[in-house]
């Protein structure tokens, strides 16, 4: 019997370190009694409580942790009760996963609820709670969606987000932007000097737009903003207007007075059409006041 027990002893080891591969943690909770066995993989100290009340476990992780959905007011704190676990978990075959991060620190995780043992009626009793770090592939995503100068989304990601807010039939509308006048700080600078005006332009379109909307810098001087809403003509006038203000306010780096303008050229999306075709007129319009802006530089000058 004691060598049975070491065997069972060996074989749950080997069990644990090859989970320790590709888990982190992870807990066994009991949905009936509302209590918990948490076993920590990674860190050689636990970062919770190792038993407990259930319950308490959870508003530890809601007060550390966001869950990342697109469900409207999902919180960790509703998805990890009994009540909606059962809701869920209605099959063996059935599994939950929720992907979060930490309120304070870069930190992502996904959890996977896997049903363990069930009642003679078919309802789950027993829950094993996996976690695993996925910072490491958030981050690499945000460095393929990210503009590496400007900390902006890039082209790629664009392309993607209108390809989304299509699918899902999301309106929307599309700014597109352009500076003025931005060559001429590169020739009497140099690119440095460019490259903070960028950053610069950047921190003031992110000001534009609310936590919802999106910001781009498609390439070189050009920008595009997605702001997640529908409106009416006179809101696009105004939000443009916004824009072109904001942007072309005097900027000082280094004691130099810099000064730029903005085309801004808007379309929404359904009314003009698809994505693609939102894209093309919001281009077409911004080159259209881009040439306006060039003929009264050269009224200007020749003044």
């Amino acid at each position: 019997e004691r060598l049975n027990l070491e065997r069972e002893k060996m074989k749950s080891d080997r069990f644990l370190q090859s989970m320790s591969r590709i888990v982190d943690r992870y807990m066994v909770v009991n949905l009936d009694t509302g209590r918990y066995r948490y076993h920590e993989l990674r860190s050689s100290e636990p970062l919770y409580p190792t038993s407990g009340q259930y319950s308490e476990m959870v508003e530890i992780i809601s007060k550390r942790y966001v869950a990342l959905t697109e469900t409207e007011n999902a919180k960790l704190s509703r998805l990890l009760t009994p009540d909606y676990l059962r809701s869920v978990l209605r099959k063996p075959d059935d599994n939950l996963k929720i992907e979060y991060c930490s309120r304070t620190e870069n930190a992502y995780m996904v959890l996977t609820v896997l049903p363990v043992e069930w009642h003679a009626d078919g309802t789950v009793a027993v829950v094993m709670q996996v976690v695993q770090d996925i910072g490491q592939k958030v981050e690499l995503e945000n460095m393929a969606n990210t503009d590496s100068l400007t900390g902006l989304f890039n082209e790629r990601y664009f392309s993607r987000v209108l390809n989304i807010c299509e699918a899902k039939k999301l309106p929307f509308v599309l700014y597109y932007l352009d500076l003025d006048r931005f060559k001429p700080v590169n020739d009497t600078y140099g690119h440095a000097m460019g490259d903070r005006l960028l950053k610069e332009i950047s921190a003031r379109l992110l000001r534009c737009i609310r936590s919802r909307d999106y910001a781009f810098r498609i390439g070189g001087d050009e920008f595009a903003l997605i702001v997640s809403a529908d409106m009416d003509a006179e809101q696009r006038s105004r939000m443009a207007e916004r824009i072109q203000t904001m942007l072309s306010a005097p900027i000082v780096i280094e004691e130099k007075v810099l000064s730029v303008g903005v085309s801004c050229g808007c379309a929404c999306y359904p009314e003009d059409g698809d994505a693609s075709q939102v894209r093309i007129t919001a281009d077409s319009r911004m080159y259209a006041e881009k040439q306006h802006h060039h003929a009264d530089d050269r009224t200007e000058e020749q003044s």
